[in-house]
């Protein structure tokens, strides 16, 4: 939904409904284009949900997995925004091929405590090691009144690799798609250091 518009509409869902087209050595970059939207200056495309009311059930473990495949072979790097439910197979199965994991979170108790849930459900099925190297991402808010953010820095501080803070900015704030040449220098600085967190770790 925040991404910028393309010369397509498509969704991840027609192209799981054309995979036969990627099938084996088919399918080139250029037809993959068909799917994904390019971000321009961004330097990235996105392989965009279906955020439709009738989009029907959600994609499988297998689904994601035959997704992942095609796409991987022309990115060498894939970012994956699961959602919260930790219950859904395509979250499991985004988690089990997950090389390095990004709690994102605002500096709210109710965020913080969500996102404290989801690292204990990764933690008692197994994956403390995930958990440990994570990168934590706390997004201010306008306001800093009533916010206990030493508290949350350190709870995350205490489970995973880095806790890293990024400021408000009033044009991810909006809810309109995230052009990168308009957001201010110091946003751009603490997204540039929450790359080279995460690159660490990969």
């Amino acid at each position: 939904m925040r991404a910028q518009q393309d010369f397509h509409s498509r969704t991840v869902r027609d192209l799981l409904r054309d995979l036969d087209h990627f099938r084996g050595a088919r399918g080139r970059v250029g037809d993959l284009s068909q799917y994904v939207r390019a971000q321009g200056e961004g330097m990235f495309d996105v392989l965009a949900s279906d955020e439709s009311a009738t989009a029907g059930e959600m994609l499988t473990s297998a689904a994601f997995a035959d997704i992942r495949e095609v796409v991987s072979r022309f990115y060498k790097l894939i970012m994956v925004d699961t959602g919260n439910n930790v219950r859904a197979a395509n979250w499991q199965a985004a988690i089990d091929a997950t090389d390095q994991l990004v709690v994102t979170m605002s500096a709210r108790n109710d965020s913080a405590e969500t996102a404290a849930r989801m690292l204990d459900h990764l933690e008692q099925s197994g994956r403390q090691r995930l958990v440990r190297q994570a990168v934590t991402v706390v997004s201010m808010p306008p306001s800093r009144k009533d916010i206990d953010l030493p508290a949350i820095q350190r709870h995350f501080a205490a489970r995973t690799r880095a806790v890293l803070l990024a400021p408000y900015e009033r044009l991810i704030d909006s809810g309109e798609p995230i052009r990168y040449g308009l957001l201010s220098s110091a946003t751009r600085e603490a997204w540039l250091r929450v790359a080279a967190a995460v690159a660490e770790g990969l």
